[in-house]
């Protein structure tokens, strides 16, 4: 085995597409979990299923997955920490969609404030990702479930 490769057990892991989605999501969801202790029950599950696929087989993940809405000045989206999705609208272009994915999975420093402190976030619980399309079509005001707001 050379130095800086990976054994074939830990490749072939995170090397099948089928894999990749759970270790994104937990890292994601251990980030979110600093601002909302929701998440880092998702993540551990997460991590568990990554780790006990090296060893015994890829097994089931959590019942119900864990959804992130975000707004950032003005935009919202949903994300789980592997796929993000933004409302289909003339205003918000594919590069802008993108910035924002990159921004926020990497928590970047926009002056000297993290990208997810910027935000104004709500952590949502569903058996899939079926509602997000309609939730993001939604013309009414968001219902943010924070104690800030009165």
């Amino acid at each position: 085995m050379a130095i800086g490769q990976p054994d074939a057990n830990a490749a072939g892991i995170l090397a099948s597409p089928g894999r990749r989605p759970p270790f994104s999501k937990a890292c994601y969801l251990t980030g979110e979990s600093v601002f909302a202790p929701e998440p880092a029950r998702h993540a551990d599950a997460y991590y568990n299923q990554v780790a006990a696929a090296h060893w015994d087989g890829w097994g089931e993940g959590p019942a119900r997955e864990t959804f992130v809405h975000k707004e950032f000045r003005g935009v919202h989206f949903v994300t789980n920490g592997y796929d993000f999705r933004f409302p289909r609208t003339d205003a918000l272009q594919p590069a802008e969609c993108a910035a924002i994915t990159l921004l926020d999975y990497f928590n970047c420093k926009l002056g000297d404030t993290a990208f997810r402190a910027l935000c104004r976030t709500e952590v949502i619980e569903a058996e899939d990702a079926g509602w997000i399309p309609e939730f993001l079509r939604d013309d009414e005001e968001y219902d943010w479930d924070d104690e800030d707001e009165e």
